[in-house]
């Protein structure tokens, strides 16, 4: 079938017929080429049967030239288009039927991206559930997110929240048996299809004029595999002040020993993990070899319990120097050589204990000793005039700690123990 403008003269119509006659035979698919056609019409004065042709519509037969939804004829108007329309596998649909689908792929993609989310991330009301170093543990994290943003990370190890890695996971795993953190490892193809559809890919490569560089930022309302805060939801609605919650359990918490304890440990795993970057630290700096040992170990736990980290890496400096110097001087295996800087500085604090001296001098710590966000918002709120714990020994803290908070009855011999410094 063919349908003409008005106004077409007999030549033209001829013209057009010949252009749309079809062939198997011939290459192109069509009896004639245009080229043809304008030659053998050149003494009749018409126009380029091209430009004619596109005035006109071809609705040949074919599953292709309908329109697979509603059924509505889809004539083509260029031998191009009609080309195309034949080689497609694709089903074809009309202009107001795509519409529709693609309202119907977004209305089926929001339902799918819904259940899913009011699957993974179960209503509940957590917060008085909480430990006392779970409650500090989200505040810090929580203290920094935009309160409608609950992604936090692609995996478990991306977790910083006191920059001990054993702390942090087993502070992130207890969170997610409580439903605090909701971590899902991979999403289900039907939902990250439909999650696609609904805000692109995971992440965009998109251009920050503020630094002048390409960064790739995620959609907040994307998902996808990782680490999620699912906010707490009181009688079915989910609350929206989560620090003011957790500032509100945080004053009225009331701390058993058993609590005192295991924070107490807490901060010392922390101040351990310090000490051991620096030891690190000063191996690099002095090319010196330290072995990992038990008596490192021991004497780390010590010192973290007695002294700031400033104070013992000025410490750790000076004696380390002294190591190099006395291996220059009178040479020693590298077996031997490795256990010189435990010795130094443990026979060096034995000297200053055994005269009741005091570690007094500091020297600032490396760039990649940092102040985790657990540690700032303690700070803040426990540790008058210290906004980390680098000048501090872990006694120190806790008993600034245990000066500002509500304590049971059963932790008063704790709380006298750790101000007796």
């Amino acid at each position: 079938m063919i349908c003409y403008p008005e106004g077409l003269s007999s030549f033209e119509i001829c013209a057009v017929n010949e252009y749309w006659l079809l062939s198997d035979k011939a290459d192109t698919g069509f009896l004639f080429a245009q080229a043809v056609i304008d030659k053998k019409y050149k003494d009749e004065k018409i126009r380029k049967v091209g430009a004619i042709a596109k005035k006109t519509l071809f609705l040949p037969c074919g599953d292709n030239f309908f329109c697979r939804e509603c059924g509505i004829k889809m004539p083509v108007s260029t031998r191009s288009e009609y080309l195309r329309r034949c080689k497609t596998v694709e089903e074809v649909f009309c202009d107001e039927c795509i519409e529709l689908i693609k309202q119907r792929s977004i209305h089926d993609a929001i339902k799918v991206v819904s259940e899913y989310k009011n699957l993974a991330f179960e209503k509940v009301n957590y917060i008085s559930d909480l430990a006392f170093d779970e409650i500090l543990a989200l505040l810090s994290m929580s203290v920094s997110l935009d309160k409608d943003f609950v992604f936090l990370s692609g995996s478990p190890s991306e977790i910083f929240i006191t920059g001990c890695e054993v702390v942090d996971q087993n502070l992130f795993w207890s969170l997610v048996n409580k439903g605090v953190f909701v971590y899902l490892p991979e999403i289900p193809k039907e939902v990250e299809l439909a999650s696609e559809l609904l805000y692109g890919s995971v992440s965009k490569l998109s251009y920050d004029g503020r630094s002048g560089i390409n960064a790739y930022y995620k959609n907040k309302e994307v998902v996808c595999a990782g680490v999620y805060l699912n906010k707490p939801s009181i009688d079915g609605v989910d609350t929206i002040d989560l620090v003011g919650l957790l500032y509100q359990r945080l004053s009225t918490f009331v701390l058993t020993s058993n609590d005192v304890r295991r924070i107490k440990k807490m901060f010392k795993d922390v101040q351990i993990f310090k000490l051991y970057k620096l030891v690190d630290a000063i191996s690099r700096e002095y090319r010196l070899p330290i072995d990992n040992s038990r008596a490192l170990g021991s004497l780390l736990n010590h010192l973290a319990e007695n002294y700031s980290p400033v104070n013992l890496y000025f410490t750790f400096n000076i004696k380390a120097k002294d190591v190099v110097a006395h291996i220059r001087k009178e040479g020693c295996s590298d077996y031997v050589a490795r256990h010189y800087f435990t010795s130094f500085v443990g026979n060096y604090i034995e000297r200053m204990e055994s005269r009741d001296y005091e570690l007094v001098k500091t020297w600032s710590l490396p760039p990649e000793i940092i102040s985790s966000p657990f540690e700032s918002v303690f700070s803040d709120l426990y540790l008058n005039q210290h906004f980390n714990w680098n000048r501090l020994s872990v006694r120190e803290i806790v008993a600034s700690w245990l000066d500002k908070v509500n304590i049971s009855d059963d932790a008063d011999r704790i709380l006298s123990d750790c101000r007796d410094l």
